[in-house]
């Protein structure tokens, strides 16, 4: 971070850099750089467009997902079903606030009608909307261990069609 902040703006050469210049030093001035280091650039600074190497967002929203997976398995581990459950809990209340979101911020559909901006704030780059992504994957190594251990017969070409549906 340190490294991208103080010596690679300086690196650049032609009409543009500049530019870049003016945005480094905007978005890393005050400290920002640190919320690289720590993955927490998702919830500080508040504002995607405020992160100082803003293409590291989706390295918190992974951080982040990984912490509340162990707690997740953990759970699992101890009680199978206390784990699904809470595998749920977690998916029911994140589609419960990108519905909020959406719908408090009248996000609509057709991204061409002046909503992008809005829709690019509240609903992609938000990692509670981002979550239920990361646990369909954690379901599907359950359900991998599962038919492990039962010794499910393995269908031709379940693979490839569960490739293509998700």
């Amino acid at each position: 971070c340190l490294w991208y902040y103080r010596i690679v703006m300086y690196l650049g050469d032609g009409p543009f850099n500049p530019r870049f210049q003016h945005s480094v030093t905007r978005r890393c001035n005050g400290g920002r750089w640190v919320t690289e280091l720590l993955y927490t650039m998702n919830f500080w600074p508040w504002h995607p467009d405020n992160v100082c190497m803003g293409w590291t967002w989706y390295l918190g929203c992974d951080f982040i997902f990984y912490i509340l997976s162990l707690f997740i398995v953990g759970v699992y581990l101890v009680r199978k079903w206390a784990g699904w459950l809470l595998l749920i809990a977690f998916l029911v209340a994140s589609w419960a606030y990108t519905f909020h979101d959406v719908w408090e911020n009248r996000i609509g559909i057709y991204l061409f009608d002046g909503v992008y901006e809005k829709y690019s704030y509240w609903a992609y780059s938000r990692p509670w909307n981002r979550f239920p992504t990361y646990l369909v994957g954690v379901a599907a190594a359950w359900v991998h261990l599962y038919a492990t251990e039962k010794k499910w017969p393995a269908l031709p070409g379940t693979a490839f069609l569960l490739v293509n549906v998700f």
